[in-house]
C-alpha cells in the first residue's frame, strides 16, 4: 500500500502522483512520453485489461472500483481530468506503456511502498543515463568511484558484485614492475653479499 500522497520520484520530469494505494495513470502515460494509442482509455478498452481489472476488484478492492476517472477540476490530464488506478492495475498499465518504464516502476514503486527514501534526481533518470554517469565517473575518478556510483544510481546488483574485490598479492610483481627484480623475497638476495659490509 502506498504510504503517502506526495508522489513518486519523477520519470522524464513528470511526477507520478499516488494516494491511498492508487497511482495516477494519466501521469504515468505522460511520463512514458504520451505514446499514441496507449492512453489510459485505450488500455482500458482491451478485453484482457477488463478481465484483469475485474480480478483485482474482486480480490483486493472489495466493492470499490479499481479504476476511477475524474473529469476536470484542475487535474493534469487532457481536459483537466485524470485516471487513478489500484497500484497493481497501475503496474500492469506501466508494462503496456514500455519495458523501460515498467522496469523503473517495479523498482521505484516497490521502494516507495516499503517506505524507502528515494532520490528523485537519480531514480527519475532512465537506465541508460544512470549507466552513462557511472561510466563517466569510472573514467574520471577510477574503479572505486564507479562502484560507489553504481550503488548510488540504484543500478541492479548481481550476486558476483556482492563479493569483495580481489586482493593483490603483495609479494608478486605486477607486469609494470617486471617479472623478476631486486629484492624478490622468493629468490633471496642475488647480489652475492651476505649482508655484512
Amino acid at each position: 500500500m502506498m504510504k503517502n500522497g506526495n508522489g513518486l520520484p519523477p520519470y522524464n520530469n513528470v511526477v507520478i502522483r499516488d494516494r491511498d494505494g492508487m497511482l495516477n495513470m494519466t501521469d504515468m502515460w505522460k511520463a512514458a512520453g504520451s505514446p499514441d494509442g496507449r492512453a489510459p482509455a485505450d488500455w482500458r478498452a482491451l478485453e484482457s485489461t477488463k478481465e484483469f481489472v475485474a480480478h483485482i476488484e474482486a480480490a483486493f478492492v472489495a466493492g470499490k472500483s479499481g479504476i476511477e476517472t475524474r473529469k476536470g477540476g484542475g487535474g493534469r490530464g487532457v481536459g483537466g481530468g485524470a485516471t487513478w488506478a489500484h497500484w497493481q492495475i497501475g503496474m500492469a498499465y506501466a508494462k503496456y506503456l514500455s519495458h523501460e518504464f515498467h522496469a523503473w516502476c517495479n523498482s521505484v514503486v516497490r521502494a516507495h511502498m516499503e517506505g524507502k527514501v528515494l532520490d528523485s534526481a537519480q531514480s527519475g533518470q532512465p537506465f541508460h543515463q544512470r549507466l552513462g554517469a557511472v561510466r563517466t565517473g569510472t573514467h574520471l575518478w577510477g574503479k572505486e568511484a564507479g562502484r560507489q556510483l553504481w550503488v548510488e544510481m540504484n543500478l541492479p546488483i548481481v550476486p558476483g558484485m556482492r563479493l569483495p574485490p580481489p586482493q593483490r598479492d603483495l609479494f608478486k610483481k605486477s607486469p609494470e614492475e617486471g617479472a623478476e627484480g631486486e629484492g624478490d623475497p622468493e629468490k633471496g638476495d642475488e647480489s652475492g653479499s651476505d649482508g655484512d659490509a
